[in-house]
């Protein structure tokens, strides 16, 4: 299930819920009751089988860190 960030319009809060994509309409501030909230861009994190093989991206060098050239 995924984890969405929003923002209460009301109240300023922000805040991440985890719940199905489906019932992001349903979500309220948990601090003012608000329904007046908006999602925000976040990022994701997925665990399972899928993400355990899964294998990390490389990371392009620049040439001039001291990672690179060692």
């Amino acid at each position: 299930m995924p984890i969405f960030d929003f923002l209460c319009n009301n109240c300023g809060q922000v805040f991440d819920i985890m719940i199905k994509n489906d019932e992001k309409e349903k979500v309220r501030c948990p601090q003012c009751q608000s329904i007046e909230v908006k999602q925000q861009l976040s990022a994701f994190y997925s665990a399972g089988k899928s993400a355990a093989k899964s294998t990390p991206m490389p990371m392009p060098s620049c040439g001039g860190c001291a990672a690179a050239k060692g």
